[in-house]
């Protein structure tokens, strides 16, 4: 989660600051120009309360988030639960999580692509409903 992130990313940017500060004998004075480096190299730059959930891994053993359409430029919603990984999830495991088959070809830029598995009706979901209104209609 994105706060306990920001957190994190506090500390070490005060650990930097000390050992800078340390290494060479004067204090780090804040907004000072070696102050901004350090904290625009190590600290995001997005608010608390505006994405309290921006960084988000994923579980092992509980059901994905829903894939949003903008995944392509947020893909930190969605990191791999693996640690060793590191990273967010690809064009073809977000259509997987959609239920597209792997065979299924889509088109355009790789965002345009991630838009597309975003924005559609899970495959499997479609046939679920598609299945249910034709049972009704003809029953």
């Amino acid at each position: 989660m994105y706060p306990e992130a920001l957190e994190i990313a506090n500390q070490i940017f005060n650990e930097k600051i000390t050992e800078l500060e340390r290494n060479s004998g004067k204090k780090i004075i804040e907004g000072s120009e070696d102050w901004q480096r350090i904290h625009k190299a190590t600290v995001p730059p997005y608010k608390v309360h505006r994405y309290p959930n921006k960084f988000r891994k994923m579980w092992a053993d509980q059901p994905a988030r829903t894939v949003p359409a903008h995944i392509g430029k947020d893909s930190y919603s969605h990191i791999h639960f693996d640690s060793h990984q590191a990273c967010g999830i690809s064009l073809r495991e977000a259509a997987r999580l959609q239920s597209f088959p792997d065979a299924f070809q889509f088109v355009g830029s790789m965002n345009s692509q991630l838009t597309q598995i975003g924005n559609a009706v899970p495959p499997l979901l479609a046939y679920a409903v598609a299945k249910s209104l034709r049972a009704i209609r003809f029953s």
